[in-house]
């Protein structure tokens, strides 16, 4: 605690990371639990990292190790009127940054792992996570990021946790229904599975590659689920369900 009580905004702090690289913190505010720090590259820091402090003032003072990092939850505690950031890479997700009076540093981010689909996004279509269980509203559009404006959760917050689904529903994606990986799996899951799930169905376009792949692979034909999922696919749904029923077995 001595030497937390030694940070001041502005010094910085230097290390050699659990992956060898050099990295910088930078403090942003000292508190009376501790002290914010801030860093531009991704940093992994294990017990046994070795802490070195300069002082903005041109001083250095003595180093310290990190004795034992706390495991926590990996989710991001998002309310109405927060801002978070989508990147369009997979950088992990990181909460906001907030000073001692309250006000926001730096909004939450998340990063996104099919980034091309912000391609087709623009300001004022919502956008929903983790099955609708957050809402919120696109902001502003850029070449790496998208901001969101969140409208709608719980009362008391709600967790955005890794892993979840980010849904587009009013967004004319020009993503196809099957990505090659679909296509890689589409042979086991004929073989092996009951029920082939089609995503973000959007056109008879769609369901008719779903059909061609599955007569091409000449096996047993497993029942078809459209997954409605976009305002694109609602529209499109008549000329959809006429083309899904030409397979054996159909559900929506």
């Amino acid at each position: 605690m001595s030497w937390l009580k030694r940070l001041e905004v502005g010094d910085k702090i230097r290390l050699i990371d659990a992956r060898h690289s050099r990295r910088s913190f930078r403090v942003v505010d000292c508190l009376d639990q501790g002290c914010w720090l801030e860093a531009n590259k991704t940093t992994y820091i294990v017990p046994g990292t070795t802490l070195r402090l300069r002082s903005h003032k041109g001083k250095k003072l003595r180093a310290t190790e990190i004795v034992a990092v706390s495991p926590r939850e990996n989710c991001l505690l998002l309310h109405p009127g927060d801002q978070l950031i989508v990147t369009r890479d997979q950088t992990p997700g990181r909460p906001e940054v907030r000073d001692s009076g309250g006000q926001v540093l730096t909004p939450a981010r998340i990063g996104c792992s099919i980034p091309s689909v912000f391609n087709d996004v623009q300001s004022g279509e919502s956008i929903w996570f983790d099955d609708g269980k957050i809402g919120g509203v696109v902001e502003k559009v850029a070449p790496d990021q998208v901001q969101v404006r969140i409208t709608q959760t719980r009362l008391q917050g709600a967790k955005l946790r890794a892993d979840k689904g980010i849904n587009l529903p009013e967004s004319q994606l020009s993503l196809p229904a099957l990505t090659q990986q679909d296509l890689e799996d589409l042979s086991f899951v004929a073989q092996h599975a009951d029920v082939v799930e089609l995503s973000f169905a959007n056109r008879a376009s769609d369901v008719e590659q779903l059909q061609a792949e599955l007569q091409r692979l000449d096996g047993r034909q497993p029942a078809i689920v459209l997954k409605i999922e976009t305002r694109l696919g609602f529209e499109n749904l008549p000329d959809m369900l006429l083309t899904a029923m030409r397979s054996p077995v159909v559900a929506l």
